[in-house]
């Protein structure tokens, strides 16, 4: 399992063209902005209530729904409650450094959003890894 800002991942899948991963995300809190040159994302909600913003729309999901986002497309997923949810990571290969990130990922504290290195300058920011995706 890791340990991310946003909850924990877990894989539970891996093969050459696919990955498998089980998030858990805490309530009001989000991954970085970012895109994938040739990964597709699909999100399957198992609980909980998750947007997955992009430039020129959000979808919300809550549980058994699912959306997929195209390569090149920019976008983050929030977590509007706490949820689990399935991401399931396609292309030919698979790549794991296939990842642009614009704004990091962080948390949302009073409403207003605080990325990871702002959480870390007052002091709020109690996770060990620098790359929270």
């Amino acid at each position: 399992m890791e340990k991310k800002i946003w909850g924990n991942k877990e894989r539970l899948v891996e093969t050459a063209s696919t990955v498998v991963d089980l998030l858990t995300l805490e309530s009001d809190s989000f991954c970085s902005w970012h895109y994938h040159d040739f990964k597709y994302n699909m999100f399957f909600v198992l609980e909980g209530i998750v947007e997955i913003r992009m430039e020129k729309e959000s979808k919300i999901l809550d549980a058994h729904s699912f959306f997929v986002v195209e390569p090149k497309i920019k976008h983050q997923f929030i977590a509007r409650s706490d949820a689990k949810m399935l991401e399931i990571m396609f292309t030919k290969p698979v790549l794991e450094q296939d990842i642009i990130r614009f704004v990091q990922g962080g948390k949302f504290i009073n409403g207003i959003a605080y990325t990871e290195d702002e959480l870390d300058e007052r002091g709020f920011n109690g996770t060990t890894e620098k790359d929270y995706d």
